[in-house]
């Protein structure tokens, strides 16, 4: 998924994936973290966490994930996909309240018109 999906995708959308300063791959997050993390002038921008393709990609997963992250200030943003369904969430840290809320849903065999309008 990572080899035949994502990085493709990164590298059409103008990332360097051989750049570990833009495309930090396998980031550590207390243990465990996503597989890809996208980095802008050294700031944490967006964590991709790729799953396999028969595994559920829920609204639930990707929030706590996000909520992990974001405790450390790490990240604001996290993409969860399985290649099929992708969530993206956002989230922020103000003292100790956590907010955070899925920005963007969409499945590859669903939502093809939404996926071409987002990306232009």
């Amino acid at each position: 998924m990572r080899e035949n999906f994502v990085l493709p995708l990164l590298r059409a959308l103008g990332w360097d994936t051989d750049d570990p300063g833009e495309v930090y791959p396998e980031f550590n997050i207390n243990n465990s973290g996503p597989d890809y993390l996208l980095k802008v002038d050294g700031v944490s921008l967006l964590a991709i966490d790729v799953r396999n393709s028969q595994q559920d990609v829920t609204e639930a997963l990707v929030l706590n994930l996000l909520k992990r992250c974001t405790q450390n200030d790490q990240v604001k943003l996290y993409l969860l996909t399985n290649g099929r369904q992708s969530i993206l969430a956002g989230g922020v840290r103000e003292k100790s309240i956590f907010q955070c809320e899925v920005l963007w849903s969409f499945s590859i065999e669903d939502d093809n018109d939404k996926i071409v309008e987002f990306l232009r």
